[in-house]
């Protein structure tokens, strides 16, 4: 019997998740069906049988994505429509890896375990939260630089930084940026210590203090409602035993926990507009 040496596979709700997509197609290309060519509309994946290559897929959206890794040279464009481009990793995954599920509690503290981990012959490959993806070998002494991903704009102006300061671009997994230093940083041309754009660590920090404000107004209508609603039923229940007087404290109450309903409704409008 001939094996069949092209298949198509129909996968419509794809663009509702593209993470278990890119999942999907990492999975055929270890079986050794690699894709050809993707129909958006129906959902369509051709791929062609060949030798077995654990390769790596992202997705991006619109030309941004928050994991810059995507717009290294270990990446190349294999399908772009609409907005929409599928990169695959140009080499090949290692095949010897090794994934440990870790939490931290700062970024400090991350990057002291990155760096004994390099120590021990584990070096970082990925980050999918709380899954560390690790290859392995000979253990040396690296230096882990984690940032903040404050923006998915600039990646060819932030890579282009990390190289000037002697860094190598390891991963990016939506809230950080992953590398290590390789080389002797240049000059820094004027720029911040920082590797995002001066710019975004501008707004970045607008925001913050943006929000000081707000926490503690949002605490003090978190308190307040919680007491006007703890007293709301305390006069209900003396109304309800017959006791006069506490119609009139209930509907004071009342009108108290709707302020400050109100109060907490605005500060986490005016947060989440800060946020954006």
């Amino acid at each position: 019997m001939k094996v069949k040496s092209v298949k198509s596979e129909k996968y419509r709700m794809w663009f509702n998740d593209l993470t278990g997509t890119q999942q999907m197609l990492e999975e055929h290309s270890a079986e050794g069906w690699h894709l050809i060519s993707f129909d958006m509309t129906d959902g369509k994946f051709t791929f062609k049988k060949g030798p077995a290559k654990p390769y790596g897929y992202i997705f991006v959206v619109n030309g941004e994505s928050y994991n810059f890794k995507v717009f290294t040279p270990d990446y190349e464009k294999i399908y772009e429509q609409g907005g929409l481009s599928l990169y695959r990793c140009g080499e090949e995954v290692p095949e010897a890896y090794e994934t440990l599920k870790k939490r931290f509690s700062s970024p400090e503290q991350e990057k002291q375990w990155l760096e004994e981990m390099a120590r021990q012959g584990y070096f970082l490959y990925m980050v999918e939260k709380p899954a560390y993806t690790f290859t392995m070998g000979e253990g040396e002494e690296l230096e882990y630089i984690v940032e903040k991903a404050l923006s998915a704009k600039d990646a060819a102006g932030y890579l282009e930084r990390a190289r000037k300061r002697g860094l190598e671009y390891i991963w990016g997994d939506g809230r950080n940026h992953y590398l290590i230093r390789t080389g002797e940083t240049e000059e820094n041309d004027g720029q911040t210590d920082g590797l995002s754009d001066p710019e975004e660590q501008e707004d970045a920090r607008q925001k913050e203090r943006g929000q000081r404000p707000f926490g503690g107004l949002l605490t003090v209508g978190a308190v307040g409602l919680t007491a006007a609603a703890a007293k709301l039923v305390y006069d209900v229940i003396r109304y309800s035993a017959g006791l006069t007087g506490y119609a009139p404290k209930a509907l004071v109450d009342l009108l108290a926990a709707a302020i400050c309903v109100g109060i907490v409704g605005f500060v986490v409008i005016k947060r989440r507009k800060n946020q954006n």
